[in-house]
């Protein structure tokens, strides 16, 4: 069993990157009766499509949350948090997820409701979680809140199933009443302030177009991905990865064979009852689910989303060279599509086959932005159209750094540079520290919003909190902290930052070609850089657009460190290509070692001083230029955040 159980794991990692996911791990028993302190409410995870949690034991194997990187669950549990991972239904809809969430919380019997079921052509009952709940010795009411966290679908999940919580389902009422039944208290309603915090990642709250650009995948990988984990599930690997399809009849039979119940699979008409999650997914089911689920002032909303593409009046948008291989096709697609809705979609199976008619709406380039399968758009923030075709959003602000987190409203972070797998950890190794950091952020706003009052969050954008080397005190110290939050920089080691550790040629030009977002490049000019390098698109951008230049033999000696006049020429250069005013100058004669200038290097160091880009260092009471020392770490640090905020962003 142990060898199949990694067979599944790395046939699930495979097909994972050419899917929508999202995912998993388990914390210690959280003491009933615990504090209100919003730190210490459990947090319930929520994953995507063909997503897993911790009631899967693949999640042992490759935890969903955190991928390859490891389980940030764990991490986060270690911090002092309590985090869990539900399993919902993979390929199920918003409702059935909702249900199944429901009865994990509760440690009942799934109930998808009398009406629901009916209409949709399944059975009322589902996995039984009787004894097994999902955070053992906790009562959950009131006073004891849950704060619920969706990556991808499992955002528009945790949506639906908070909504359920207030108002319930008035159709459930109404037929459990007809029937003579006790309706499930989750369609009954009422169970408001259970709830402190909904945190989407990454979620389509208005549909994608992903399914419209890849028309191909959308036809084949989903069937495909259910019928091969199904049959896999009801035969060889039980309980490694369940699809919880049993309302739908895939349930194991001991009486066929392994062929038999593949066949059985593959001719299911599971999509056939417009209950799933990719129909659900659809921009016109999802404007019609906007337009129905509220915010609630008593919960904290904050939505998280990221972009890992870049448009230019050149060659519109495109992928960034850092985004997962895997991904680039699908986003490349979404980058170029452009369309309308269909104005409508379909809900039921057989009698119960209804359509239903939304407002369409135009596709335009605003939707081309994405992470690689969900678009900008999308993630920000819940909208729907209104009988006029115009927007309804809901109540939302855009976090700044400063800003008060609104209650009632959605908090809006900005874009992460991190695409839609690696919002979980990726499939292919990313950096570690990035993706932990991430999390420890995304918990902080949770666990602090009470203490701060509502105001920003005390170490949200400190990031450099987990370097052993860098002074909190030290006057480098904010300008780490920003180019580690803007992503132009990053550590030397996982504990280090190396303040007064040596630039190199190819650093510099790096952080530079970041702040340009990672525009698309693909000649290499220099002998002595392969295209297989971090630096080598970076140099290739620099290059061709006159910022540095090579040596004569024609290398660009990647790996040797760059002078403080070198890096001012470079910089100079780049303010040129920006369009900067580089009129302002500053004299030299103030300094003593004015003569090491070299004669290139002159008029970019006065602009330089002028503009307080650099300054002098301090040796034995005076002040020199250093134009021939190599340049520290926390000095291109300065240099790029003053740039960036004092020139750039004020031009």
């Amino acid at each position: 069993m142990r060898r199949n159980k990694r067979i599944i794991s790395l046939l699930t990692a495979i097909i994972l990157g050419i899917s929508l996911i999202s995912g998993s791990a388990l914390a210690a028993p959280l003491e009933n009766g615990s504090s209100e302190d919003p730190a210490t409410y459990p947090t319930v995870f929520v994953h995507g499509l063909f997503g897993w949690g911790s009631y899967d034991s693949i999640n042992s194997i490759l935890p969903y949350w955190g991928l390859v990187n490891g389980s940030m669950l764990n991490m986060l549990n270690e911090n002092g948090y309590h985090c869990y991972a539900a399993s919902v239904g993979p390929y199920s809809s918003a409702w059935d997820r909702s249900c199944e969430l429901y009865a994990q919380l509760t440690g009942t019997r799934t109930d998808y409701g009398i009406a629901h079921s009916k209409e949709h052509g399944h059975e009322r009952f589902g996995p039984d979680f009787t004894g097994k709940a999902l955070i053992p010795d906790f009562t959950w009411d009131k006073l004891h809140k849950i704060n619920l966290v969706g990556h991808s679908f499992g955002g528009v999940t945790i949506r639906l199933f908070t909504d359920l919580l207030y108002d319930g389902s008035y159709d459930e009422r109404a037929a459990s009443e007809a029937a003579g039944e006790k309706v499930s208290p989750l369609f009954a309603g009422g169970h408001g302030r259970q709830v402190y915090s909904i945190t989407t990642i990454g979620s389509p709250h208005n549909g994608s177009t992903y399914q419209r650009a890849n028309p191909e995948i959308k036809a084949t990988i989903p069937k495909l991905w259910m019928q091969v984990f199904t049959a896999l599930d009801l035969t060889a690997t039980p309980g490694v990865y369940d699809p919880r399809l049993e309302q739908f009849g895939l349930k194991r039979d001991p009486n066929e064979t392994i062929l038999q119940t593949m066949q059985r699979v593959a001719s299911s008409d599971f999509y056939d009852h417009h209950d799933n999650a990719v129909d659900d997914m659809s921009i016109e089911k999802s404007m019609a689910r906007n337009k129905e689920i509220e915010v609630r002032p008593d919960i904290y909303y904050f939505s998280w989303y990221g972009d890992r593409t870049i448009t230019t009046s050149e060659l519109g948008c495109n992928p960034k060279p850092n985004m997962q291989a895997y991904l680039i096709p699908f986003s490349y697609m979404m980058c170029k599509y452009t369309g309308y809705s269909s104005g409508s979609w379909v809900s039921g199976f057989g009698d119960y086959e209804e359509t239903h008619d939304v407002p369409m709406i135009t596709l335009d380039e605003e939707w081309q932005p994405n992470d690689g399968l969900v678009n900008v758009v999308s993630g920000k923030c819940p909208f729907y159209l209104n009988e006029s075709g115009n927007r309804v959003y809901n109540l939302h602000v855009d976090y700044r750094n400063g800003r008060e987190l609104k209650q009632g409203a959605w908090n809006i972070f900005p874009a992460q540079n991190l695409d839609h797998i690696a919002q979980v950890g990726g499939l292919i190794k990313e950096n570690y520290h990035d993706i932990t950091n991430f999390y420890k952020k995304v918990m902080t706003v949770i666990s602090e919003t009470e203490a701060n009052k509502g105001k920003q969050p005390t170490d949200l954008d400190c990031p450099s909190e987990r370097f052993t080397d860098v002074d909190k005190d030290g006057w480098y110290h904010m300008f780490i902290d920003y180019v580690l939050n803007n992503q132009l920089m990053t550590g030397t080691d996982t504990d280090r930052f190396s303040p007064s550790g040596t630039v190199t040629r190819a650093m510099a030009v790096q952080t530079l070609y970041a702040m340009e977002d990672y525009p698309w490049m693909n000649e290499i000019p220099f002998k002595d850089v392969p295209n297989y390098r971090y630096y080598s698109k970076a140099v290739s951008w620099a290059s061709k657009n006159g910022i540095v230049k090579g040596y004569a033999d024609n290398t660009f000696r990647p790996d040797v460190p760059i002078t403080r006049q070198q890096l001012v020429a470079m910089f100079y250069a780049y303010g040129k290509y920006e369009g900067l005013d580089m009129r302002s100058r500053s004299s030299l004669e103030i300094y003593a070692d004015e003569s090491k200038v070299a004669g290139y290097a002159k008029i970019p160091l006065q602009w330089a001083l002028a503009v307080g880009l650099i300054g002098g260092r301090d040796y034995d009471s005076r002040t020199l230029l250093c134009p021939q020392h190599t340049t520290m770490r926390s000095e291109l640090a300065v240099m790029l955040m003053r740039l960036n905020e004092e020139l750039l962003l004020t031009d």
